[in-house]
């Protein structure tokens, strides 16, 4: 031994020579046996005291702890594994783990055992089915248990991740509203963005008209003076027209009237058709002041 680990004390007052040199190689053989007794009885203490530490520790720990086999059937569950299962440690033990796994998650943990006995660890979330009916959401870590150089089954860590799947729930669902509510208003607004294209519209043609209606009124009243004129020099020269037509040719009177006649209608001619290119002219202008303010107000 390279350290000191007890003392043995040999002693005997009655005779001289009583341990031989014989004597004394057995009571090495027996010290240094009983000094490896001693050091493996100081492991086992400890590997008893480090075993029990860690199985305290996953007893009081707040995730869950779970051991199977390799064919699925519970060996070992800490407090927090059965209050996540719902069950009695009793209750749980020699159980298939695949009893208490969603349906709809059979195939998956099958899977996931399948990888264990490949003496591969893993992380995957998986919901289990208590007896009250209720549906817990977990996840797991976990890994591969050897004994002897040997896959003999698998362990793993569960945390109950219920809350925080609700909570994730609620945000898609509250996303998903926000989503819907910002559509809805959307087209909210292009509707009444048409509408109000459409009233834009309405009212342009709206002015278009009073536009229209007030250049008609302004046409009539500046078109109405040289209309008016017009109409009161063609009357005259219809009565003069009359008058010479009733007029004996053969009174001496005639040629004078004649004379006067042709001027009169010189005049009510010349009269007339200044006042019609006066009134023709109005027209126009008006025509085109009415097409330049439809173009403008169509490009507003």
């Amino acid at each position: 031994q390279k350290y000191l680990v007890g003392v043995l004390y040999a002693e005997n007052n009655l005779i001289f020579g009583a341990f031989t040199r014989n004597h004394l190689e057995s009571l090495k053989i027996i010290a240094s046996q009983a000094a490896i007794s001693l050091e493996n009885a100081m492991l086992y203490d400890d590997l008893r005291r480090a075993e029990l530490k860690v199985r305290t520790l996953i007893k009081t720990a707040n995730e869950g702890f779970v051991e199977l086999d390799n064919d699925a059937y519970i060996t070992d569950a800490n407090p927090e594994m059965c209050a996540i299962l719902g069950m009695s440690h009793t209750q749980i033990i020699g159980r298939s783990i695949l009893t208490t796994v969603d349906q709809t998650n059979v195939d998956m943990f099958k899977r996931e055992l399948a990888l264990r006995q490949e003496g591969k660890r893993s992380s995957y979330e998986i919901t289990f089915d208590r007896p009250d009916n209720t549906k817990v959401h977990c996840l797991i870590k976990a890994t591969p248990l050897f004994e002897g150089g040997k896959q003999v089954g698998s362990f793993a860590m569960v945390t109950d991740i219920t809350d925080r799947q609700v909570s994730e729930e609620k945000i898609r669902r509250l996303n998903e509203e926000l989503e819907n509510r910002v559509k809805e208003r959307t087209a909210e607004l292009e509707c009444s963005l048409k509408n109000l294209i459409d009233a834009q519209k309405k009212l342009v043609e709206v002015e278009k008209m009073a536009s229209l209606g007030g250049l008609g009124a302004g046409v009539a009243h500046e078109v109405n003076t040289p209309v008016g004129v017009s109409v009161t020099a063609a009357s005259f020269l219809h009565e003069k027209t009359i008058e010479i037509a009733k007029t004996d040719p053969d009174d001496p009177d005639f040629p004078g009237l004649l004379e006067k006649y042709l001027k009169a209608a010189a005049d009510s001619s010349t009269l007339i058709l200044a006042n019609l290119k006066r009134a023709a002219d109005l027209v126009s202008s008006f025509k085109q002041v009415a097409v330049d303010q439809t173009d403008r107000k169509s490009v507003v």
